[in-house]
């Protein structure tokens, strides 16, 4: 538990970067921002939406089946990207169901900390964010624009990916 402002900011930091269905998570919205649906503010929306779900739970408190929710959201952002043109209308209200989700579970590493810990934790929890979702997806936009050979096999790979995170995640969570 993060005792000062600067562990609770590494924490924050930290926390969707050594989770894999998070980390997994943060750079699919970079990716279906930049290549599918063209909202550059979706990754900050699904980040500050997951402020909200930290604080959600700091002052709510838990509860049943958050893991498998937020590893739901997984397929959902895949969904996304293969079925553009069906759910590209639905991408902000999944950025915000989503960022709650993953917020809600975030939540639960900073039970009991002091107001300054929460405030530390959603600064870096929001910069992180931020940070790897829009790097993602615009190193993916310049893959694609560059070579859409090698942007098609990365594409396949993302997929790959998240398909197999979302697998195994689910699965952990329903045991």
């Amino acid at each position: 538990m993060p005792e000062t402002f600067g562990s609770a900011f590494l924490s924050g930091l930290g926390h969707p970067v050594i989770g894999m269905d998070h980390l997994v998570a943060v750079l699919l919205v970079g990716f279906v921002s930049f290549i599918v649906t063209r909202r550059l503010l979706d990754p900050m929306l699904f980040a500050m939406s997951s402020l909200l779900g930290v604080l959600l739970h700091v002052n709510f408190g838990a509860f049943p089946g958050v893991e498998l929710a937020v590893a739901i959201t997984l397929p959902a952002l895949l969904a996304l990207s293969w079925f553009s043109q069906r759910f590209a209308a639905h991408s902000r209200k999944l950025m915000v169901v989503g960022g709650i989700l993953h917020g809600f579970a975030y939540g639960e590493s900073i039970l009991g900390v002091g107001n300054t810990q929460v405030v530390a934790y959603l600064l870096g929890l929001a910069i992180i964010q931020a940070v790897l979702s829009y790097s993602f997806g615009a190193w993916s936009k310049a893959l694609a624009d560059k070579s859409p050979k090698a942007f098609a096999n990365f594409e396949n790979i993302v997929s790959a990916v998240a398909s197999g995170t979302a697998l195994v995640f689910i699965v952990a969570s329903l045991r």
